[in-house]
């Protein structure tokens, strides 16, 4: 008998102590997830634009190379007057407009640059507000001369259509001169024929080193 009792005292007490459970939870919210995580920020970047535009134009020597990356305040028509300032320059080798909020008008002087420099080699537009069919005529544009080797242009906010991805592609694959692209595309034959074409571009400059020496 003792034993009884006491086994119904014990249910009893693991039923008061369930419903008290279950009524303390009951309005209560339970959050579960992976910690909140933080966005590093841009790193500073303190570049004198209007001294870089100077010495463009003056076609400075020691000029090769300007980062203008993550310099998102810097007005729209002054960044138009520094692209346009490398047209005709001999000097500068890579340029680097990441982040910068860049869209397809701001951006357009840049197609006259690639249609006339033959010195510059690097491109960087990552991160920008850059479309398909702009990134076409981009490439388009590099045809011409043949002489840019290396182009960055992932993360762009606008999403490329089929179309625009399929006639970048074949820009791409018809331009002998890059070795370097770095572009987000969906579609897997766009895909494959843009690393097919940087295999063989430089396969070709691996030739041309050898025949030279």
């Amino acid at each position: 008998l003792t034993h009884l009792v006491l086994g119904l005292s014990l249910k009893i007490l693991n039923l008061f102590n369930c419903n008290k459970f279950c009524s303390d939870s009951e309005n209560k919210v339970i959050r579960c997830g992976l910690p909140p995580q933080v966005r590093p920020n841009d790193p500073d970047n303190a570049t004198d634009v209007d001294a870089c535009i100077s010495k463009l134009l003056a076609n400075d020597s020691s000029l090769t190379e300007i980062n203008l990356n993550n310099m998102k305040r810097t007005p729209i028509p002054q960044l138009q007057r520094l692209i346009s300032a490398v047209k005709d320059n001999t000097a500068l080798k890579k340029l680097s407009l990441a982040n910068v909020a860049l869209s397809n008008a701001a951006a357009e002087p840049i197609l006259e640059v690639l249609e006339t420099n033959s010195t510059l080699k690097s491109l960087n537009l990552e991160t920008n507000f850059l479309s398909g069919d702009f990134l076409a005529k981009l490439f388009h544009a590099a045809l011409k001369l043949q002489t840019l080797e290396e182009v960055k242009i992932v993360n762009q906010s606008p999403t490329f259509s089929t179309e625009a991805e399929m006639d970048i592609m074949k820009a791409i694959f018809e331009n002998k001169g890059l070795l370097k692209v770095s572009i987000d595309l969906r579609h897997p034959e766009a895909r494959s024929k843009v690393s097919q074409a940087m295999l063989r571009n430089c396969e070709l400059r691996k030739k041309m080193h050898i025949q030279l020496n």
